[in-house]
């Protein structure tokens, strides 16, 4: 699965490439923004590999670009033929017409996966568990599916497994770099926590569904969480 995000200021374009995502079977969107700043962050914690920025006649961020074609690949959208050439400029994979239709996007993705396949080799536990030593003379084997939530504390982090919690001499930020972007996200400085063991949500934290724990939703880190859980909602 390829992660992918949005950058457009107009709902119009935004709606529609996220209806052409979706339709795309190796395709996963992300999140949506019409900030650069929040697309950087997006793209460090998701493992962005595809983003379509919708340029649209503005003058492209420079510092955006640098940083994000060293970790994903730019496919350019706009509605004027002259940003082609910002397109060629910055060495985007594809420019695509807006109004974009779903065959001409089709082909913009065939063109661009052999691209963002060579982007960072996922180093997530695709063997589904993981193997945490619990003292020097013991090592516990964890599924990955089992974890409810990670806790740093400090130089170490306590990793919740049903009524069970696990301490470990890893940093959260270790952590975080080998769980699953599809099945965890980081919604706090100290909490790491498993997407589909979420009960509920409020404005400023989630319950999990096992422990029935209240975990903050940091302010760093909501604008990310909003934005993935946005393409779940039943309105």
């Amino acid at each position: 699965m390829t992660n992918c995000l949005i950058i457009s200021k107009d709902t119009e374009t935004t709606k529609k490439l996220s209806d052409y995502v979706r339709k795309i079977p190796n395709l996963e969107l992300t999140g949506q923004t019409a900030d650069y700043k929040t697309a950087q962050f997006m793209i460090r914690e998701q493992e962005v590999k595809l983003v379509f920025l919708d340029l649209n006649g503005e003058e492209e961020n420079i510092d955006f670009i640098t940083s994000a074609k060293a970790r994903c690949g730019l496919i350019v959208i706009s509605s004027i033929p002259s940003d082609a050439i910002k397109a060629f400029e910055i060495q985007a994979i594809d420019f695509l017409y807006n109004p974009v239709n779903f065959i001409r996007f089709s082909r913009a993705i065939d063109k661009a996966m052999p691209v963002v396949s060579g982007f960072g080799k996922n180093n997530n536990m695709a063997s589904g568990f993981i193997i945490l030593k619990a003292d020097p003379k013991l090592l516990v084997k964890i599924e990955v599916d089992d974890i409810e939530y990670v806790e740093g504390k400090g130089n170490y982090s306590a990793i919740r497994v049903a009524c069970k919690e696990f301490l470990s001499l890893v940093r959260l930020k270790a952590i975080d770099e080998k769980l699953p972007k599809d099945k965890f996200i980081r919604i706090h400085k100290s909490f790491i926590v498993s997407i589909r063991k979420i009960a509920f949500i409020g404005s400023s934290y989630i319950i999990l569904k096992d422990s029935q724990r209240k975990i903050p939703i940091g302010k760093t880190y909501k604008i990310l969480f909003s934005s993935r859980i946005q393409s779940s909602f039943i309105l």
